[in-house]
């Protein structure tokens, strides 16, 4: 099928169709990303989202054979937008480099010197040519100009560089390639913005969300009902939470910052500079302190940094008031290039924090991240003192990494969400999921709940008497996911309760009304489910 046809079957509603579109034109758009911004992880996300724009103008398209042309567009202007909403932010002290890797550094600034005489036109050629190997012809259609100009490009560009330093050129212009399951997301998020948290307020009459639209939404708890929207993210939205009196909302994004909402009002407080993703927010009991989780990934040379900590905030002033551990690695390029929160083996021990989460009584901070060596991968549990942050406990964990960590309301346990992956072609799959509680004060493991069907554990909650636990989880054989449903547990015998209904859609979040008596689900198409809980 040509571009024309395909167009035209997504228009009369056979959406599947736009694979097609994504699968061919994946790697332009991401090389031009890439070209623009000169970050892997940011080409992804504007790439990602030219795509869903140019599926949700699809309309407005007067010559469906022009796709690739007007799609190109959307992906320049998506590139702009960008540009404009990136905040600075402080790099985290690193070791001094190496005399190799000042070597490099030197390289990389001398290469892009070079570039920069060449034209607009002749960068963006170089880039898409050495980028995934465009053939000429392929160039020339997305670029709409003739095979001649293409070549004369690439013979220009050259006569212009330097041939010692060619091989260098070839180089720079490599970054991480696209993952191999960037279509599969793409038309996962068409059929609506994905629903990444969601929070009860205190007196369970309200409802709030956030996801992929980058928007924070109140919902009427009892109706369904949409309240409010607050919109002010520059990227997806992963992270809620309601402070215990009710008063503020916290919304953690991809766009570095953590935002305070005044929830009478439904303005804006306040704009924290997280320094990096807001992956997990939590409040004290007290409504005084929020933690976050900070992390970023950054190119550096020849390899990949993750850097990743907890940071305190003193609600009121917005002040930062403590960090807790700076973890870091760093991984060979070419080996995260696919690999979500990079799950790889490396040669050197990395950490990643995921999850927070305070005990009831505030007095402790439990954190959650994964630890992976060339021996394998695993996790942490850290538990922290709330006032002096002094590290009290930390349990490991063998062969799984922690998504999520829930304290029990009596604070005398807590449950983890453990996933594991594994190699899947050249990215990394869920294989296996199971939930784990400890006793807070020994550390001890006192429960594991698994299934050889569960390949997910997506959210873990208690219900507010801590009789039962709600699992969100997926179901498959390692493959994309199957189905998803959420499961309720009795905490006690550690027997099922009840399967609530299946959704083909993923689920990403689980929160319990104040009084139990309802379950919200979220997770993609824009769909939040509040059941009713027997």
């Amino acid at each position: 099928m040509n571009d024309a046809e395909i167009v035209r079957r997504v228009r009369i509603g056979d959406t599947a169709a736009y694979s097609h579109l994504v699968e061919h034109y994946g790697n332009a758009i991401y090389g031009l990303a890439y070209h623009r911004l000169q970050n892997a992880e940011d080409a992804r996300d504007v790439a990602q989202e030219a795509f869903i724009q140019a599926y949700r103008h699809l309309d407005q398209l007067r010559e469906p054979a022009k796709f690739g042309s007007w799609l190109r567009q959307i992906a320049v202007n998506e590139c702009r937008m960008w540009q404009r909403q990136q905040h600075p932010t402080e790099s985290l002290e690193a070791a001094p480099p190496s005399v190799e890797q000042d070597a490099q550094v030197e390289a990389k600034v001398a290469t892009q010197q070079m570039l920069g005489c060449l034209s607009e036109e002749s960068r963006l050629t170089l880039t898409l040519f050495y980028l995934h190997r465009y053939s000429l012809q392929e160039i020339a259609a997305f670029l709409e100009v003739p095979v001649t100009t293409i070549k004369s490009r690439l013979r220009n560009a050259r006569a212009q560089l330097k041939r010692e330093m060619y091989d260098m050129i070839e180089d720079t212009l490599k970054p991480e390639p696209l993952p191999h399951e960037f279509a599969a997301v793409v038309m996962t998020l068409l059929d609506g913005s994905t629903i990444g948290a969601l929070a009860f307020s205190p007196d369970g009459q309200t409802l709030v969300s956030g996801g992929s639209d980058k928007t924070v939404k109140f919902w009427n708890a009892q109706t369904g009902e949409l309240q409010r929207t607050l919109p002010g993210h520059g990227r997806p939205i992963d992270a809620v939470a309601i402070a215990p009196n009710g008063k503020i909302v916290a919304s953690g994004s991809r766009d570095r910052t953590v935002k305070l909402w005044d929830v009478q009002k439904g303005e804006l407080i306040a704009t924290l500079d997280n320094q990096g993703r807001a992956d997990s927010l939590a409040f004290a009991p007290n409504s005084q302190l929020l933690a976050t989780v900070s992390a970023r990934r950054e190119e550096e040379d020849e390899a990949v940094s993750f850097h990743s900590k907890v940071l305190l905030w003193q609600v009121e002033s917005g002040e930062l008031l403590h960090e807790l551990e700076a973890l870091l690695w760093r991984t060979p390029t070419e080996k995260a290039a696919s690999v979500p929160n990079a799950h790889i083996e490396h040669g050197e021990l990395g950490r990643m924090f995921y999850s927070v989460a305070f005990s009831p009584n505030g007095h402790i901070l439990a954190t959650s991240n994964s630890l992976e060596s060339p021996d394998g991968m695993g996790a942490e549990v850290k538990l922290w003192d709330a006032e002096s942050w002094q590290l009290l406990n930390t349990i490991t964990v063998s062969d799984f990494w922690i998504k999520t960590v829930a304290f029990a309301p009596d604070g005398a346990t807590l449950a983890a969400a453990c996933m594991q992956s594994e190699a899947k072609g050249p990215t990394q799959r869920i294989s296996a999921g199971e939930v784990r509680f400890w006793n807070i004060q020994t550390g001890e493991l006192q429960r594991t709940v698994t299934e050889a069907a569960m390949t997910g554990v997506y959210g873990v909650t208690f219900s507010p008497d801590g009789k039962t636990l709600a699992i969100g989880r997926s179901k498959g054989d390692g493959e994309p996911i199957l189905t998803n449903d959420v499961r309720l547990w009795d905490i006690e015998t550690g027997k099922l309760l009840q399967t609530l209904p299946e959704d083909h859609k993923f689920n990403s979040a689980v929160a319990f009304s104040p009084d139990g008596k309802i379950l919200a689900r979220g997770g993609a198409a824009q769909v939040i489910n509040l059941l009713r809980i027997r």
